[in-house]
């Protein structure tokens, strides 16, 4: 009895150690920088060369990206999960077991093995890879978008800014005009009404200055909530040249929304590569050990202990889940393959659309700077001429300046169409 006993306590000490074991966390280092904790919002230094460098900040600081990054190591992670071997298991048991020849069976303990049926695990992986390539295409379009938000916001920045120059340049230019009139007043060579009409076009102005202001501080905080820093962090003051407006070729084919559709493609073929599979028989391995005592009622025990060995495999019977899981993998890639001729159709309309707009808007600027603007002021410097020879009455001149004013805002606007359509086209290319 004694002997019994201690039979069975080792197996279970034994089994106990194992499962311990087995169930002992080990720490994994985190190696990828995306990992570490978000950082708030300072107000780092922004580059001054322009509006490559504001995107440049923003895909290293912006927490979407971050978050898109670590979605990456994540799903990378369950590759090998999905590819592993289930767990193996042990057994222990104890109490009045049969009595062989050779003795009484005092406790028996096993190992079993899942070994999955050839090409299941494989399969899996298959999926989980699909996975990490989906979150990757993912990742560069939140980086495509993000730039392309910043362009878009750094243009409305330029517009408020410039147009605030503007309307200050051109106040200057009615303040001066204002002491003339009053000059010209005072010598009865003019109207105290043609001096009430510059006051108004000024206080006109400042009116236009206060919500240009407002729309301006708000650019500026939008631009810097893409940048990660507090939203009333100063940022350099925004510049405009042809150079920015150049266009690169475009490759639809590589585009990150046609990446993660292809993507999920393939996850569905490979689930329906593992639905198909998963209708054969997974195995399963063992092996036993019987610690058998000396004493039995049998005269010829001799305490010979027990090995064997076990093969066994699972039965897949139930049907009707095996058929749902094909059918829903069949219907995933239809789903997906009509999603992937949706984005690339999709994507061409919108690169032809943003090229159409960039070479409007290059014409209208180019308009604008060849013809329109330059004969306004010349227009305006005229009609000055002929007020201060008495030949042109003061409205003439308040209406030419009116007209050289609007066309000079209009230009600022034609030039941030210009640049937010680049930024379209540039999204729509994936570049």
């Amino acid at each position: 009895m004694d002997n019994q006993v201690g039979h069975f306590s080792i197996l279970c000490v034994a089994s106990s150690l194992v499962l311990v074991g087995c169930s002992s966390p080990q720490s994994v280092p985190l190696t990828s920088t995306a990992l570490s904790e978000v950082a708030p919002a300072t107000a780092y230094s922004v580059p001054t060369s322009g509006l490559d460098g504001l995107v440049d900040a923003a895909m290293r600081h912006h927490p979407a990206i971050a978050a898109a990054e670590v979605k990456v190591e994540r799903m990378k992670a369950m590759i090998p999960q999905a590819e592993a071997l289930p767990d193996p298991m042990i057994k222990a048991t104890g109490g009045r077991l049969a009595e062989t020849a050779a003795g009484r069976v005092d406790a028996m303990l096993g190992a079993e093995q899942r070994l999955p049926f050839p090409g299941k695990r494989r399969a899996a992986g298959a999926v989980a890879e699909a996975g990490v390539k989906s979150a990757q295409a993912e990742l560069e379009n939140i980086r495509l978008t993000i730039a392309a938000q910043v362009r878009t916001v750094y243009w409305n920045y330029y517009l408020a800014s410039k147009s605030i120059d503007v309307l200050e340049q051109s106040k200057v230019v009615l303040t001066d005009l204002q002491n003339s009139v009053d000059i010209r007043v005072r010598a009865s060579k003019a109207s105290q009404q043609d001096l009430l009409r510059v006051i108004n076009s000024i206080s006109d102005l400042e009116r236009r200055l206060i919500t240009t202001q407002q729309l301006r501080e708000s650019a500026v905080a939008r631009l810097n909530s893409m940048l990660h820093r507090p939203v009333n962090a100063s940022l350099p003051e925004p510049r405009w040249s042809a150079s920015m407006m150049s266009l690169s070729k475009t490759d639809e084919m590589s585009h990150p929304e046609i990446e993660a559709a292809k993507s999920r493609v393939a996850m569905f073929e490979a689930r329906m590569k593992k639905a198909q599979l998963d209708r054969n028989p997974d195995f399963t391995v063992g092996l036993q050990y019987g610690a058998v005592s000396e004493s039995g009622m049998a005269m010829s025990a001799s305490g010979r202990d027990q090995f064997g060995a076990t093969v066994g495999l699972t039965i897949p019977l139930w049907r009707e889940k095996l058929d749902a899981a094909e059918r829903e993998a069949e219907a995933g890639m239809i789903e997906s393959r009509n999603t992937l001729a949706a984005v690339r159709n999709d994507l061409s309309y919108r690169v032809v659309d943003a090229r159409a707009r960039v070479d409007s808007a290059r014409k209208i600027v180019k308009l604008f700077d060849e013809s329109i603007l330059p004969d306004a002021e010349q227009a305006y410097e005229l009609s000055l001429k002929e007020y201060s020879a008495d030949t042109a009455g003061f409205l003439d001149v308040i209406d030419a300046w009116r007209q050289t004013l609007n066309y000079q805002l209009q230009q600022e606007e034609n030039r941030s169409a210009l640049g937010s359509a680049v930024a379209a086209y540039r999204l729509a290319a994936g570049n």
